[in-house]
């Protein structure tokens, strides 16, 4: 990938496609289609964002590996984009596909409100168990 302005990678002309085929199938196609992703995320977005994150390359073989786990004997569930390596000399950071929500063990800021495990750190089995 290419480094553009300000330090953010610009993806590559094949990620770019990628994420323009997902784009239009999330749009497009997907509508049409009755729900029935037993995955969290769906595989769209998951497809989008390990491409995103990844690359064309990487991004297209977790893809594939979600898509092959997409049958009946598999039970589905919480299924996250691996985060990217850290390059060393770069100094960032590694990208995690739950980007701006807050860490499994981080509880509510506001004092008031009761401490709750935030849906992001709930196995499948506590979350269908929330009322």
């Amino acid at each position: 990938m290419n480094p553009a302005p300000g330090g953010a990678r610009r993806p590559s002309p094949t990620a770019r496609a990628l994420l323009g085929v997902v784009g239009f199938y999330s749009r497009a196609v997907s509508p049409a289609l009755p729900p029935r992703c037993r995955f969290h995320p769906t595989c769209s977005a998951y497809a989008a964002e390990a491409v995103a994150v990844h690359g064309a390359g990487r991004g297209s073989r977790l893809v594939l590996i979600r898509l092959l786990k997409c049958a009946p004997w598999h039970p589905g569930g919480v299924d996250l984009v691996p985060p990217a390596a850290v390059v060393r000399g770069t100094g960032g950071a590694a990208r995690s596909s739950s980007s701006g929500a807050r860490p499994c063990g981080a509880l509510s800021d506001d004092p008031g409100r009761e401490a709750t495990v935030p849906a992001t750190c709930r196995t499948p089995q506590e979350e269908s168990s929330v009322v």
